[in-house]
């Protein structure tokens, strides 16, 4: 089963995979053991302001030179330039 979770103190949505019954998956010469109910953590997707999406690109040698943002304010799209 697939479960996504806002984590609002990190600013991310987290994905996990969580197991329906007990099981072991074994990869090459590992086991692991799951319970039923026990996830595991597969992914992050993180959320930003355009502000801090702003400030992460220039941190990384980029200038903003636009960005489109849809009506509720949840979906951006980012023209950068690099500097």
């Amino acid at each position: 089963m697939h479960r996504a979770i806002y984590n609002s103190e990190a600013g991310r949505i987290e994905m996990h995979l969580v197991s329906k019954h007990e099981q072991e998956l074994r990869i090459n010469d590992r086991c692991f053991k799951l319970d039923a109910g026990e996830s595991l953590h597969t992914e992050n997707s993180y959320k930003y302001t355009p502000e801090e999406f702003i400030s992460l690109a220039a941190n990384s040698g980029f200038r903003n030179v636009r960005y489109w943002m849809d009506a509720d304010g949840l979906f951006a799209i980012y023209l950068l330039e690099a500097r």
